[in-house]
């Protein structure tokens, strides 16, 4: 049940995303993989993205090249629409 609300929230940001011109990077893996509770995006500019996110109260995990959303069972869609709105 918790992997299951967990990747709805992911779907939501990810549709979300898609709609709107997304400078994240390139998916990891992509799409349609099955994967754990982070969504991570590969990036050359995934450092300064981590530090503007952290501006905006937004925390993420960077590592490397590697810009990481963690999502969990407490998130629910108005935290997703909050994100991607942060986001913008």
């Amino acid at each position: 049940a918790i992997h299951g609300h967990v990747l709805r929230r992911q779907q939501e940001f990810l549709a979300a995303i898609k709609e709107r011109s997304s400078n994240l990077g390139a998916l990891v893996p992509a799409a349609g993989v099955e994967r754990g509770h982070f969504l991570t995006f590969k990036s050359e500019r995934a450092a300064a993205l981590h530090e503007e996110l952290k501006q905006n109260d937004v925390m993420v995990d960077v590592r490397g090249d590697r810009l990481r959303f963690g999502f969990a069972i407490y998130h629910d869609g108005a935290d997703v629409e909050e994100l991607v709105r942060r986001l913008s």
